[in-house]
């Protein structure tokens, strides 16, 4: 459970409005792309894992954009999605068995996550 809130907590939204354009986080819509970063035991075992997690995601709104492994260490994982509704992403973060997912999946390492909005 520590390790959801410890996730949830590391998202962050860097936004840029006028005072006339500021709404409150939930009423805004604007498009953003989210990086997560972590180690894995094995990338091959990771993947299955990941992969029939999928539908997860997708209520979540999330696209995936991509999935990277580190050219030094290909148990290294980046994966890339956009999202439009940042409550449905914060729902999922925070859902109580997506740390025991994560550990079923061989995640070794505390995930770096980082968000950053569209600037269009």
């Amino acid at each position: 459970m520590v390790f959801v809130g410890l996730l949830a907590s590391v998202v962050w939204i860097v936004g840029c409005t006028s005072q006339e354009e500021s709404k409150p986080i939930e009423e805004e819509t604007m498009a953003s792309t989210i990086f997560l970063k972590h180690k894995v035991s094995d990338y091959s075992a990771w993947r299955l894992v990941y992969d029939a997690d999928a539908p997860r995601r997708l209520e979540a709104g999330l696209q995936e954009m991509g999935v990277y492994r580190d050219s030094d260490n290909e148990n290294m994982v980046l994966m890339v999605w956009s999202a439009e509704d940042g409550n449905a992403l914060k729902a999922m973060l925070e859902s109580a068995d997506l740390a025991e997912k994560m550990k079923e999946a061989g995640v070794t390492s505390v995930p770096e996550t980082w968000m950053g909005e569209s600037m269009e």
